[in-house]
């Protein structure tokens, strides 16, 4: 019976779930709001999309291999190194989410040079110090908590903001900390639900370009934000 309940749920809220994101997300409403609070406890409770997990689950994907295949995304790394090659004066480069941070390898030096990764998994950390011994700076903190210092000149949020409680916050609080005429660029595999933040940061953030890669495995969507210069 509750197999049964569970699977006439998931026919019931799977259409709202699609219009929700496809017309409501993102705009003032308190039914709309309370709206997107349930669904979003029915995405987490049933692992819809990419949805909010804890450190460990985290740690137990990338020792198994879950996401090795992301150093292989060479055309879509490529195309983030490119928009962060000119990052203004001596600031610094925040990589949210970096896990074993394949992004560092497809930056030019000065960018390295200039890195600093934070991920919520201890093992993927881990795993990046070994590869990459004393040439990054490193740290396993959690994305919706790390306390942000101003004056970064890049900061990157690779395939990480969907997992947050509230990504367009979020996106927000990480370019409230840029640095006069730095960058924050977004990466995120294309869903419904990633058009959906993107079109909500176009209404709080200023939109300096936008693309799509496309690729076997499907389509990204890649947005770069750029602070104002003083």
């Amino acid at each position: 019976m509750a197999s049964l309940s569970r699977k006439l749920l998931n026919r019931v809220l799977g259409p709202i779930s699609w219009a929700y994101y496809r017309w409501g997300y993102g705009r003032t409403s308190t039914a709309l709001a309370w709206l997107g609070r349930r669904l979003g406890t029915w995405e987490e409770s049933g692992g819809r999309g990419d949805v909010p997990v804890s450190g460990a689950q985290w740690d137990e994907e990338f020792s198994h291999g879950r996401w090795g295949f992301l150093g292989a995304e060479k055309a879509r790394y490529a195309v983030l190194a490119a928009l962060l090659e000119d990052l203004p004066g001596d600031t610094r480069l925040l990589d949210v989410g970096c896990g074993e941070a394949p992004l560092f390898d497809a930056l030019r030096p000065a960018a390295q040079a200039a890195y600093a990764g934070i991920d919520l998994s201890s093992w993927a950390i881990e795993s990046a110090r070994q590869r990459l011994g004393g040439h990054a700076r490193l740290a396993v903190a959690d994305a919706e908590s790390f306390e942000l210092e101003p004056g970064w000149g890049g900061i990157v949020l690779n395939e990480c903001l969907y997992y947050l409680h509230d990504p367009v916050a979020q996106a927000a609080r990480y370019a409230a900390a840029l640095a006069p005429g730095g960058v924050l660029v977004i990466s995120m595999f294309r869903s419904v639900r990633t058009e959906a933040i993107l079109r909500a940061l176009e209404r709080r953030l200023e939109l300096a370009e936008q693309l799509t890669l496309t690729s076997e495995r499907g389509s990204w969507q890649i947005a770069l934000h750029r602070a104002a210069r003083a």
